[in-house]
């Protein structure tokens, strides 16, 4: 079987493209407020750090605001 880089492979999450105009559609998300919670912050030397401390922190926040949909994409430093 030929390799793959994985450069070249199709991400497993990967979908079909949509219309651009829905992408575009103002109406989209009409109503809709929308959250972020960071995550990603400061270690005592200054470096980025990310830890599950500071993932529960925001999924507390985001429960507490009542937030009934969450989307969450794990990367970072």
């Amino acid at each position: 079987m030929p390799e793959i880089s994985p450069a070249a492979a199709p991400h497993p999450l990967a979908t079909a493209p949509m219309p651009r105009p829905a992408l575009t559609d103002p109406r989209r998300l009409g109503g809709v407020q929308l959250y972020s919670a960071a995550i990603i912050g400061r270690s005592a030397r200054d470096a980025p750090v990310a830890g599950f401390d500071t993932l529960l922190q925001a999924l507390d926040w985001l429960a507490y605001e009542g937030v009934p949909v969450v989307d969450i994409s794990l990367t970072g430093p």
